[in-house]
């Protein structure tokens, strides 16, 4: 029943979250006059926040408790939405509001998986944080067709009063989340602390001993190269394909949605998979995969074959994706128990999904720039060879530290 109602958190707050974003921001930043050279950092801004955001938000969890930042996330969700309809921002003014906007996912993402990290049993993570994350991504996934179908016939307050109703929505579903102490779950998470007690409670133990830990570290690297290739496919695949293959837009949106389609249909199976096969295999197939595809695109021009690559793609993403997030929960426990003579360890879930979350948001912010730079200098074909080759080499990487002989 929790589990249910975190799935339409989920979906509920990233539906909320992305009809503020794509394609609306770009176009409102447009219509406001900022320069083109400084939409990008607008659309980046969200992103940005959450490299701090999510380490310092994921460890919170593990000592304020889950709840309040569920809750958190969802009022940012409903507020600010009405920020962008009813302050008419200049640049300054509309980066601020961006900023703040990129609160709700810097806390809800890391403190969801936490969750579900609370609620699964060993051998089902995986398969429940395949299922939660295809909840976000429907969400995810109806927010640009839903803004673009407001937008087309209410101009831009539409989107942005449909974002705030629906964190609204979000945020009813959180206030009815039990209070975290009373939860029974099968690892059951702290009381909330506050004060002088954090610094008992070893508030950055959890980051530590995060840190500390190979196998986790090179996870974090697995999920930052993936998040790196795919920023830049989402910068420049358009680009290219408008360009060069001279596709026109409405193909370009279905390259776009097949991935996603990919993605979201087989991310619960993966989740399965990684459960029953394990998690390593489905990490390191899921890269080279990756990397071979995105080495393929700037070698074809043809629509039918750049849309296989699209769906392909889509699934080793979802292969990754689940299977990474899933590993670091199997390496997440035991962190300070040893240290205090705790009968038994207490779970760093939060602080491990907020360090993954942290070196995912620095891949994906640092996707599209350095696909700038490598495009303009380079070109199409050197530039996605490049990106090819760090999902590759983040493989290799991965493999050698994470295998039975290292662990």
């Amino acid at each position: 029943m929790l589990f249910r109602k975190l799935c339409w958190i989920g979906a509920m707050g990233f539906l909320s979250y992305n009809l503020s974003r794509f394609p609306i921001i770009p176009l409102y930043a447009q219509s406001l006059g900022v320069r083109p050279e400084l939409i990008g950092f607008v659309v980046a801004a969200s992103t940005i926040t959450g490299i701090p955001g999510k380490l310092l938000f994921g460890t919170l969890s593990d000592h304020w408790g889950r709840r309040r930042l569920l809750v958190a996330s969802m009022v940012i969700c409903s507020l600010i939405p009405f920020l962008y309809v009813f302050l008419s921002p200049g640049y300054a003014l509309l980066l601020a509001i961006r900023f703040c906007h990129g609160l709700a996912t810097a806390m809800l993402g890391p403190v969801s998986r936490a969750v579900v990290a609370d609620l699964a049993k060993e051998n089902e993570r995986g398969t429940k944080l395949g299922i939660y994350t295809g909840a976000n991504m429907i969400g995810t996934t109806i927010a640009p067709m839903l803004g673009g179908w407001l937008l087309s016939r209410t101009g831009f307050k539409g989107p942005f009063i449909a974002s705030g109703v629906f964190g609204m929505i979000a945020l009813a579903l959180a206030l009815r989340w039990p209070k975290d102490h009373k939860q029974n779950h099968p690892h059951p998470i702290p009381p909330p602390s506050r004060g002088r007690e954090f610094k008992e409670n070893g508030f950055f133990d959890g980051v530590r001993y995060i840190l500390k830990q190979p196998a986790l570290r090179a996870t974090g690297v697995v999920e930052a190269s993936k998040f790196f290739a795919t920023g830049a496919i989402e910068a420049f695949l358009p680009i290219y394909a408008s360009a060069v293959a001279h596709l026109n837009e409405t193909q370009i949106g279905i390259l776009f949605g097949v991935q996603v389609l990919g993605t979201l249909l087989t991310k619960p199976m993966m989740g399965w998979l990684s459960d029953r096969i394990g998690r390593r295999p489905l990490i390191i197939w899921g890269l080279l995969a990756a990397a071979s595809l995105v080495w393929l695109i700037p070698h074809t021009q043809v629509f039918h074959l750049l849309v296989a690559i699209a769906v392909i793609y889509g699934v080793a993403a979802a292969a990754v994706t689940v299977s990474t997030a899933a590993f670091v929960t199997d390496l997440a426990s035991g962190g300070n128990s040893a240290s205090r003579g705790e009968a038994a360890p207490r779970p760093y879930y939060g602080s491990a999904h907020g360090v993954f979350g942290t070196m995912m948001d620095i891949g994906h912010a640092g996707g599209p720039i350095c696909a700038g730079v490598f495009v303009a200098h380079l070109g199409f074909q050197w530039a996605f060879l490049i990106f090819s080759l760090v999902l590759a080499s983040s493989a290799v990487v991965f493999s050698v530290v994470t295998s039975e002989k290292k662990r």
